[in-house]
C-alpha cells in the first residue's frame, strides 16, 4: 500500500508539473501567437514597425526623385520647344492660305493681319509679324545674306 501511495504521489507530482508546463506553454507560446494574430506585433516590437521612414531612406528617395527630374526636365523642355516651333509653322501655313484667299477675292494683299480677322498670338505670346511687300520700303524688307529680299508678295514670320 505504501508503494501505491508513493506511486500515486509521484503521478500527482508528474501531473502537477505537467500542468505547470502546460500553463507555461499556454502563457509563453500560445498566447503571444494569439495576440500577434489578433493585434499584430507585440508591444515590444510594435514601436519599431510603426516608427515609419528613417531619415536615410527619405534622403535616398529624394535623391532618386531629383535625379529623375534632372534627366527628364531637359528632354521635356526640348520637346516643348519642338512643339512650339511646329505650332508656329502650322499657324504660318494657315495664315498663308488665308492671305492667298484674300488675294484671290480682292486681288491685293491686306495691309495688316487684322483685315483677315482676329489676330492670333504665336506660342511664345507675341503676335505674328506681317508685311505686305506692295507698300514696304527697302529698309523694312527682310533680306538674305546676299541682301536680296526673302519674299516677293508678303512677309509673314514669328519673332
Amino acid at each position: 500500500m505504501k508503494q501505491n501511495v508513493f506511486a500515486l504521489c509521484g503521478a500527482r507530482i508528474r501531473l502537477v508539473s505537467l500542468l505547470r508546463s502546460a500553463r507555461w506553454a499556454l502563457r509563453n507560446v500560445v498566447r503571444p501567437w494569439q495576440d500577434f494574430l489578433r493585434i499584430g506585433w507585440p508591444k515590444k516590437l510594435r514601436h519599431w514597425r510603426v516608427a515609419g521612414v528613417t531619415l536615410v531612406e527619405l534622403l535616398i528617395s529624394l535623391l532618386l526623385v531629383a535625379l529623375l527630374a534632372a534627366i527628364a526636365l531637359p528632354s521635356y523642355k526640348e520637346y516643348r520647344k519642338r512643339v512650339d516651333i511646329s505650332v508656329a509653322k502650322k499657324d504660318i501655313v494657315v495664315y498663308g492660305l488665308e492671305l492667298e484667299r484674300f488675294m484671290a477675292a480682292r486681288e491685293a494683299y491686306p495691309a495688316s493681319l487684322a483685315e483677315l480677322g482676329p489676330v492670333r498670338l504665336d506660342p511664345w505670346g507675341t503676335p505674328y509679324q506681317y508685311l505686305s511687300m506692295a507698300g514696304a520700303k527697302v529698309g523694312q524688307k527682310r533680306k538674305d545674306k546676299s541682301l536680296h529680299p526673302l519674299n516677293s508678295d508678303y512677309d509673314l514670320y514669328s519673332m
